[in-house]
């Protein structure tokens, strides 16, 4: 048995454990080729690709990854060694200044997202978001710009070719089910639409377990944190008969405070100069 450190710089940014040496050199194998079946346990699907996107940008620099393999006696002593550096350095976005880029805190199980149960999904959720919320203003700008800088960075050094079949990939991800007629106006679906929609992060998800009742209760939070008025898209500014300014984004608003008809949104529109005493500024 095997515990494996992967490293930038000597600063370490993954660990993991396996049976032979083969498993620490598989995530890079992985990065490189985009192969399945170098993801090693049987797996079909790339449950950390933020450690991926991390081997892809040090080989995309010209640097190499630094490995430092430790043999183990058994399985229990790699399990123990593996959560101790797991705790040791600490997960980015989930453990207070951590810098790896590991999700699953090491030891049975693996770092395998989809093996988490809906409680512990939760608790990686909701402490890699307080620690991102927590982060000073100035720290957030600099984030945005580093990964705007380094998303340019990818795209100035891909050839034509090479950046059609990222857009190519990035649109065949967005492509769900085809829809039909629209159900408020029977049209046909044109555009984007007509090809497909985007498959939800949420669609293979219980919608009665923890992390889909956390997950509405939480947009209710959110949605009740708005002002009403900045929920509005249609912004107005009009004289009312009493010669009051009255203006905002929101005509339903208006509507429900000046007890008025709907038709006002015909003036806000400017389809008309005058509706009962109201005018457009």
């Amino acid at each position: 048995m095997i515990v494996y450190i992967l490293s930038d710089f000597g600063i370490p940014f993954y660990v993991g454990k396996g049976s032979s040496k083969d498993r620490a050199y598989s995530h890079e194998r992985y990065a490189i080729s985009n192969n399945k079946d170098h993801l090693g346990y049987g797996l079909t699907k790339d449950y950390n690709p933020r450690k991926t996107r991390k081997i892809r940008k040090i080989l995309r620099e010209g640097r190499y990854i630094e490995y430092n393999i430790i043999e183990c006696d058994a399985e229990s002593a790699a399990f123990d060694l593996e959560i101790s550096l797991i705790k040791k350095y600490g997960r980015h976005g989930i453990d207070k200044n951590g810098i790896l880029t590991n999700i699953h805190p090491g030891g049975i199980g693996g770092d395998v997202y989809s093996t988490l149960s809906d409680a512990r999904k939760l608790e990686v959720f909701e402490k890699r978001r307080q620690t991102i919320n927590n982060l000073p203003d100035e720290v957030k700008e600099l984030r945005s710009k580093r990964r705007s800088l380094n998303t340019k960075q990818m795209m100035d050094s891909m050839t034509d070719e090479e950046k059609k079949q990222r857009s190519e990939k990035i649109s065949k991800s967005r492509i769900g089910i085809k829809l039909g007629p629209s159900p408020k106006k029977g049209k046909p679906a044109t555009g984007n639409n007509a090809r497909g929609v985007r498959i939800a992060w949420n669609k293979d998800i219980d919608e009665n377990s923890e992390l889909a009742l956390h997950h509405r209760q939480k947009c209710r939070e959110y949605q009740e944190k708005i002002n009403p008025e900045e929920k509005g898209r249609t912004p107005y500014r009009l004289i009312s008969p009493a010669g009051e300014i009255v203006e905002g984004k929101n005509p339903r608003l208006l509507i429900e405070k000046y007890d008025v008809s709907e038709r006002i949104i015909g003036l806000i529109k400017g389809n008309t100069d005058n509706y009962k005493g109201w005018k457009r500024i």
